[in-house]
């Protein structure tokens, strides 16, 4: 997080302030950071402070209080940052044990102001690898390891479980002409395609703005012009509205990553393109999600 902290000096005190009242109010094993922040990509306009509390035991009325009281801190130190950070609260035997869904067993969600109690062990596989293989710790005991150990395929599964998500994105903005887009979030949702052919084809995880570095020299094309824009709109953290044509751009960049990823697989990808329909101000991806569907039955 070294090159974070350079970037934001303040966010290293807010994180240590965060994790001592964490640890002050609940019976706390141990508090650590992952996503953007472990690795060194994080930006201010784009990104989410992700932290996780491993509790002794499960939460209990009383301690409903005390996470409003952490929720209510962290806004009175930076209320910039407390409304980009999102905390689990969650026991150790819920770790331990991902597939149950406990009766009596609670943890908590907490996003910004938001509050979710959760009964079930609530990361992805893929959010499991990014703790165990790039989590640090911020107080407490070293425990990263006890996170559940990501299947085989864990990328490649995760994809196919997001493709009505991938298809729900191309009916809103940047796939689509919108009158009040959010710029910021389409930068996001647009790197996300090159992130995952990333780790698809390497069985890994980058930042999204190192993967533009990655795309850019492993492929030399149009598109990946477009993906050093939007990596240029993230690092600068600087809107969407200055590029031209993104609605055509994204498209494009959609269906390149998805003919590498899935011919990655064997998958063939002959003709898919010509399945997205251009109309007067708008593009109909729906015969394209179909073929795919097809595809990967």
């Amino acid at each position: 997080m070294k090159q974070t902290f350079q970037r934001y000096p303040d966010l290293e005190s807010y994180l240590e302030r965060t994790a001592h009242a964490i640890i002050s109010l609940v019976e706390t094993y141990s508090v650590l950071s992952y996503g953007c922040l472990t690795l060194d990509d994080f930006s201010k306009k784009y990104s989410t402070i992700e932290l996780i509390t491993i509790l002794k035991k499960g939460l209990w009325e009383q301690d409903y209080d005390k996470i409003s009281e952490i929720v209510d801190f962290i806004h009175s130190i930076n209320k910039e940052y407390a409304e980009k950070t999102l905390i689990y609260f969650l026991p150790l035997e819920m770790i331990e044990n991902p597939r149950v869904k406990f009766d009596n067993l609670e943890g908590m969600k907490i996003h910004g102001n938001k509050e979710e109690i959760i009964t079930t062990y609530p990361l992805s596989s893929v959010e499991d690898f990014l703790v165990r293989e790039k989590g640090e710790t911020i107080a407490g005991a070293e425990m990263k390891e006890l996170f559940p150990l990501p299947p085989t395929e864990f990328f490649w599964n995760e994809f196919v479980e997001n493709i009505p998500l991938i298809e729900k994105w191309t009916k809103e903005y940047p796939f689509q002409h919108a009158a009040n887009p959010d710029y910021f979030k389409a930068v996001n949702r647009l790197l996300y395609f090159p992130r995952l052919l990333y780790s698809i084809k390497e069985k890994g995880v980058i930042g999204k703005t190192k993967v533009v570095y990655w795309f850019s020299s492993e492929f030399h094309n149009n598109i990946s012009d477009f993906v050093v824009e939007l990596g240029v709109s993230r690092k600068k953290d600087l809107p969407l509205v200055n590029i031209l044509d993104v609605e055509e751009k994204s498209m494009k960049l959609l269906d390149f990553c998805m003919k590498e990823i899935l011919t990655s697989h064997k998958v063939k990808y002959n003709g898919i393109s010509n399945l997205i329909i251009k109309k007067e101000d708008s593009y109909d991806y729906s015969r394209f999600f179909m073929e795919i569907r097809n595809l990967l039955i």
